[in-house]
C-alpha cells in the first residue's frame, strides 16, 4: 500500500513543476471563483497548510478553498487532480488567490464541470504559497 501511495505522489510531483508554472500564468477557469476573507470556523473535513497557503476541503458539495495566509504579494495556488487509478484520471482544475492579499478563493460542485468532483475518487492537491516550494496532500472524495 505504501508503495502505491509513493507512486501516486511521485506521479503528481512529476508534472507539478510544469503545472505550477501554468497555474501561476493561468487565469482561465477562475473567473467564477468567489473571493472571501480567510476561513475562521470548522466544518472543513481536511485542512492542509504550508508557508503562505492554507487549503480547506469539504467533501459534501465538493468545496475546495485556497487561502493566502501571508498577504505579501505572492499568490496562493492549489491544483486539484483526480489521481484514481483507471478512473477519471486527469480530471483537474487550478484555484488561485489572484489578489495575493490575504484572501481566499473557493470552488464548489455547484459551479459544474471540473469543480464537480467524482464520488469515491482520490484527489491529489498540489499547493504553493509565498512563491515557494510546492506541497502535496491527498484525500478520497467519499461523501
Amino acid at each position: 500500500m505504501e508503495s502505491i501511495l509513493q507512486f501516486r505522489i511521485a506521479r503528481i510531483l512529476g508534472g507539478a513543476m510544469a503545472l505550477t508554472t501554468a497555474a501561476i500564468m493561468a487565469t482561465a477557469g477562475n473567473a467564477s471563483a468567489t473571493t472571501l476573507p480567510p476561513a475562521s470556523g470548522g466544518g472543513w473535513e481536511h485542512v492542509y497548510s504550508a508557508t503562505g497557503v492554507k487549503v480547506y476541503v469539504k467533501e459534501h458539495g465538493d468545496q475546495i478553498k485556497v487561502c493566502d495566509t501571508s498577504a505579501n504579494g505572492h499568490a496562493a495556488i492549489v491544483k486539484v487532480n483526480d489521481i484514481t487509478e483507471n478512473s477519471h484520471h486527469g480530471h483537474a482544475y487550478t484555484a488561485k488567490d489572484k489578489t495575493s492579499g490575504g484572501l481566499c478563493v473557493i470552488h464548489t460542485a455547484s459551479q459544474g464541470g471540473a469543480y464537480n468532483l467524482y464520488e469515491g475518487d482520490e484527489y491529489g492537491l498540489f499547493y504553493v504559497g509565498n512563491g515557494g516550494r510546492g506541497h502535496v496532500s491527498t484525500f478520497v472524495n467519499d461523501h
